[in-house]
């Protein structure tokens, strides 16, 4: 992303773009268009992905969408991967609000769901490599939300960052799934593969003696239920939110226990 740290506790060297999607860095004075903007920019980066795909998404495109020269755009980002960074930001949307007073387990829920749906909605957000939580605002935005639904239990800081984090990681993984798994939206009528299930296809190349269990499984059409990528969300959920529950419930245990009296 083009940041660079002095040190911990020192100052850090933002780039361009992320500096200006917090405010803190002006647009340039002198630009090539008037009216072009970070938020034009990152708007048009969208636009693509949408119509075409991420793969659809350069510097030069996106340039040549705004009509502008692809230099111009370095005004404003330094990279592409800043750029891609900033659309994500956008794909995700504001995280919920008004969570209070509902309880954690409810809240969490509420907060996979509704990032789930932001990825649902722009699926190639899902596949854009990701070696951090990019410090850009919607994100951080997002990572507060998540530590405010875990805002008052036993958990630690530590613990509630991992459990945001965990989440985070289990929403992308199963938004990309679902991408994945799907059917094309209009499936090309000389490719078979794209007019057939994954079910189907499992159902022809698997030996039932080879993979009982998958057979088995296959053949109730389990795999074919894409009304089922909700489920799947839930009950994956569901389970993340059982094991900080019992995390919680076993810390509170072992404060409570008593020590046992020595002998003597």
């Amino acid at each position: 992303m083009g940041a660079e740290t002095s040190g911990r506790s020192g100052t850090v060297g933002l780039s361009a773009g992320i500096e200006r999607a917090w405010g803190r860095r002006p647009s340039p004075r002198k630009g090539p268009k008037p009216g072009l903007d970070l938020d034009g920019i990152v708007a048009a980066g969208v636009s693509l992905a949408q119509a075409d795909g991420l793969g659809a998404v350069s510097m030069s495109r996106v340039a040549a969408a705004l009509g502008v020269s692809t230099m111009a755009l370095y005004s404003y980002l330094d990279s592409k991967d800043e750029l891609l960074a900033l659309m994500v930001d956008h794909a995700c949307g504001k995280p919920p609000g008004h969570l209070a007073g509902k309880g954690w387990r409810h809240n969490l829920a509420q907060w996979a769901a509704t990032l789930f749906d932001g990825y649902l909605r722009h699926p190639w957000a899902a596949h854009i490599p990701m070696s951090r939580v990019p410090p850009t605002p919607t994100q951080i935005a997002w990572l507060e939300a998540g530590l405010r639904c875990l805002a008052g239990t036993e958990l630690t800081d530590q613990q509630r960052l991992s459990t945001v984090l965990l989440l985070g990681v289990f929403v992308r993984s199963e938004a990309s799934l679902a991408r994945d798994l799907s059917p094309p939206v209009e499936p090309d009528a000389n490719d078979t593969a794209s007019r057939t299930s994954y079910g189907q296809l499992l159902r022809q190349l698997i030996d039932p003696q080879r993979f009982p269990e998958v057979s088995a499984v296959a053949a109730t059409g389990a795999f074919d239920d894409q009304a089922g990528i909700d489920e799947e969300l839930s009950y994956g959920l569901e389970r993340i939110l059982d094991g900080i529950e019992h995390l919680l419930q076993r810390d509170r245990i072992a404060t409570c226990t008593p020590a046992t009296p020595t002998v003597t």
